[in-house]
Order: C-alpha cells, then sequence, then structure tokens
C-alpha cells in the first residue's frame, strides 16, 4: 500500500511540473526572424521613443501598430531603478525580440543590461545591440549563401 501511494504521488508531482511547463517560451535564435521585417513594439515612454528613434535611422524594420500586422515582436521592459549620487538613476532593462511558432512563443534574442534611467538610455543601449547582431546575421547568411524562407 505504501508503495502505491508513493508512486502515485511521485506520477501526479511529475505530471503537475509538466503541465505547468507547457507556457514557456523555446529558445531559438536571431535566425528565426531572418526575412521578417514588421515588427510590433512594446515599450512604454522614453524607452519606447529611443527604440523608436533607432528604427528611424534603419531602413531595414518597420513598427506596425497592431500585434495582427507584425510579423515578430519587440518587448523592452524596465527590471529595476536604483539612484545612485546627487539624483542620478540607473535603470536595468530587458529587451526581449520574439516570435510566434505553432502557437508558441519563440525567442529569438534577448539581453537585458544596466544603463543610465534618463531620456531610454538603457533601452537605446539593447536596441543598437540587437541591430547590430541582426546586421552580423545578415552578414554570415550573405557569406554562407543561406537563402532559404523561414
Amino acid at each position: 500500500m505504501k508503495t502505491f501511494i508513493l508512486t502515485l504521488v511521485l506520477v501526479l508531482t511529475f505530471s503537475v511540473a509538466g503541465f505547468g511547463q507547457t507556457g514557456l517560451p523555446t529558445i531559438g535564435s536571431i535566425a528565426d526572424i531572418k526575412d521578417l521585417a514588421k515588427v510590433y513594439l512594446v515599450a512604454e515612454n522614453e524607452a519606447r521613443k529611443a527604440i523608436v528613434r533607432q528604427f528611424e535611422k534603419q531602413n531595414v524594420f518597420a513598427i506596425v501598430d497592431k500585434p495582427d500586422n507584425a510579423e515578430f515582436f519587440i518587448e523592452y521592459k524596465t527590471l529595476s531603478r536604483q539612484p545612485f549620487d546627487i539624483g542620478g538613476t540607473t535603470e536595468t532593462g530587458q529587451l526581449d525580440v520574439f516570435i510566434y511558432r505553432d502557437k508558441k512563443k519563440v525567442i529569438a534574442w534577448s539581453e537585458s543590461t544596466t544603463g543610465g534611467g534618463f531620456k531610454g538610455d538603457t533601452a537605446n543601449r539593447l536596441i543598437r545591440k540587437f541591430l547590430k547582431a541582426t546586421k552580423k546575421e545578415e552578414t554570415k547568411s550573405q557569406a554562407t549563401g543561406d537563402t532559404t524562407d523561414q
């Protein structure tokens, strides 16, 4: 009887753990957004303005106004804000770039960093890193002759 109860508890424990993980995203790569241009941006205030300014400087990606019109998504979130010295602030932020494939979120690129907490400095740093990574991926694809579509 003890063996039966122990087995039942173990089965239920692993079943619950398995069901709880079904909503987790898949980790992909920046190649997952190759040849995609329409992006829906989720960011607030100064961070949004900083990201939009960087996109206006390039002509690769276009921000769309509805998620249904997007081919991929960018989400910037502030993880923490810390005051320092006299009136200064640092901000730790994270930028996630993702697509949905087969109704599952696939993270194509994600990074966090800490910067000044003013005028979208942290978001600006992260979007510039992302744009640099996309250029690097494009150059790599051209060098290898990879022309496959996703």
